[in-house]
């Protein structure tokens, strides 16, 4: 069965929209993609891309809690190969285990509304 013999509303799933903001006293954004697709590797070649073009690689990253995005942009804005990397490089940065000239050149940060709601919702803390 093609594309066109399917019915109306089995044609496409959720689109999802992503845009890079910059942020420089203003906020503008300079890349965007709309895609069916919501994976890291997706997410990865969008801000692969956006770095190719720009040829600079941004200091702060700011997302809310998704993996396939925080993974994108970790793989996409520095030279480690996903979040988990990351967070162990930066845990051992902050216990001195490690020289600083490996901090990355992106800082990856949660945005912390989405970080608090994760929080209050929890079933484990509720109660507490």
């Amino acid at each position: 069965m093609n594309f066109l013999e399917r019915p109306a509303d089995e044609r496409s799933g959720q689109i999802n929209f992503y845009t890079i903001v910059i942020s420089e006293g203003f906020q503008a954004p300079v890349h965007q993609m709309l895609s069916e697709v919501n994976d890291t590797n997706w997410i990865t070649y969008f801000m692969s891309s956006w770095v190719s073009r720009a040829s600079d690689i941004p200091n702060q990253f700011t997302s809310n809690m998704s993996m396939a995005l925080l993974n994108g942009a970790v793989k996409s804005f520095t030279s480690l190969g996903g979040v988990s990397v990351y967070i162990e490089l930066m845990f051992e940065l902050l216990q001195e285990k490690m020289p600083k000239i490996h901090i990355p050149q992106c800082f990856i940060r949660i945005d912390i509304a989405h970080f608090m709601k994760n929080v209050t919702t929890c079933t484990a803390l509720q109660n507490k």
